[in-house]
């Protein structure tokens, strides 16, 4: 795998050189996919709760909006909204 990686910048450097009247390209990083994620935070005001909040949504629709046949939804929406804002 890392010789195709190898490979690969070699590729893009000679499609990138000079020689064919484009700008060399010289990346500061490897051009290969890193093995984790970035850790973000969500930003104040972006949403959560959503996959929760959209199963309670289909669990109203499909029981006539009735709260007894959805409790259980409902308590898994509240305790996830009871978590974000802690």
């Amino acid at each position: 795998m890392a010789s195709s990686g190898n490979l690969l910048q070699e590729k893009v450097a000679r499609l990138l050189s000079r020689r064919h009247g484009k700008p060399v390209l010289r990346p500061r990083l490897p051009l290969e996919l890193a093995d984790r994620v970035a850790n973000r935070k969500l930003k104040l005001g972006e949403a959560s709760c959503i996959t929760e909040m959209s199963l309670l949504m289909a669990c109203w629709k499909e029981n006539a909006f009735s709260d007894a046949a959805c409790s259980d939804a409902v308590k898994v929406f509240y305790d996830c909204v009871a978590r974000e804002q802690v």
